[in-house]
């Protein structure tokens, strides 16, 4: 099941409601909420949900492309253990913390068992390109096998 809801007013009202829908349905596969003013608390209860089966969820892709999130929700995000793809782009409020942060939660849910690593994380369009030196935990979290 995917779900498309980009550029729909999403809140965090929204957002959390879908949350819960996650958790009740447990089909979803791709979630869109591109370009909706989520914020950083829809995040961390998206991240909640996908975890809430105790390992790798159906949830496969998260788009959060700018979705006013900083540091802790691009954290959040992160930590949802089943996704292969995530799409943090456009954030600027994610600065190097965040990106340390984002690195802290891929390596964590890397090491649980059964996580798949992402094959596509999308920070375009952050604030990161002048913190390279905070990528780096970040390409060995994806990238290294």
């Amino acid at each position: 099941l995917h779900l498309s809801l980009s550029d729909n007013r999403v809140g965090p009202v929204g957002a959390a409601a879908l949350a819960d829908g996650l958790v009740a349905w447990g089909r979803l596969v791709e979630l869109d909420l591109a370009w909706n003013p989520a914020g950083d608390a829809s995040a961390a209860a998206l991240g909640a949900a996908a975890a809430a089966g105790g390992g790798p969820g159906p949830l496969r892709a998260l788009d959060l492309t700018g979705a006013a999130l900083g540091a802790a929700g691009a954290s959040a995000a992160a930590r949802a253990p089943g996704l292969a793809v995530l799409r943090l782009a456009f954030h600027p409020r994610v600065a190097a913390a965040g990106a340390r942060g984002a690195a802290a939660a891929l390596a964590a849910a890397r090491a649980a068992a059964g996580a798949p690593r992402l094959s596509l994380l999308d920070l375009v369009g952050s604030g990161l390109e002048k913190e390279a030196e905070a990528l780096a935990p970040l390409a060995g979290s994806v990238l290294t096998s």
